[in-house]
């Protein structure tokens, strides 16, 4: 039977890091991505992801859905590193 690593680490010893915690935050993150790529997507085409992500132009202009979408995803991820001590 394979097990990950974090079946068998005890996280009790990792001061305020809490199972629900993390997986919360990675839930959030993985939501808030799909989301931003999804508009991506649709406004650049599904064949340019990468490459506008990558850009400027992938952030979106202020006020629009896509940047408001990477606004959420740049605060999940800010949210995620917090959860496991890396701000």
């Amino acid at each position: 039977m394979c097990r990950s690593v974090w079946g068998r680490m005890n996280l009790d010893v990792f001061p305020g890091f809490s199972t629900p915690a993390l997986a919360s935050t990675e839930a959030d993150l993985i939501a808030a991505d799909a989301e931003w790529i999804a508009e991506l997507a649709s406004v650049f085409g599904s064949d340019r992801i990468d490459e506008m992500a990558a850009q400027r132009a992938g952030r979106g202009e202020g006020g629009s859905r896509l940047r408001h979408l990477y606004d959420a995803r740049e605060s999940a991820l800010a949210a995620w590193r917090a959860a496991r001590g890396m701000d």
